[in-house]
């Protein structure tokens, strides 16, 4: 398969992104979207990958740890601990 762009692998597997991020909603992560978990393995499993197969593509996508994803999110928009304070 030859995908010539990001934006074109994007919308290739954005039904599988779509599935994690329902799946990640189920388990209390409302704030994380199918761009998020995409931008995640873009930068931290695909970022150096040579001539990946659609099909491992969608299986990183599917069995990508919510911790991770979580972690990534939170370091990309600054927040450590996302707790109220009311001092």
């Amino acid at each position: 398969m030859d995908i010539q762009s990001i934006e074109e692998l994007f919308k290739l597997v954005r039904p599988s992104l779509l599935v994690k991020s329902e799946e990640l909603k189920r388990k209390g992560y409302n704030y994380i979207n199918e761009k998020d978990i995409f931008n995640y393995l873009v930068e931290n499993n695909w970022k150096n990958a040579k001539k990946l197969e659609l099909y491992q593509i969608v299986s990183d996508i599917l069995n990508a740890d919510e911790v991770l994803i979580d972690g990534y999110l939170k370091k990309q928009i600054g927040i450590k601990n996302r707790n109220i304070y009311f001092e």
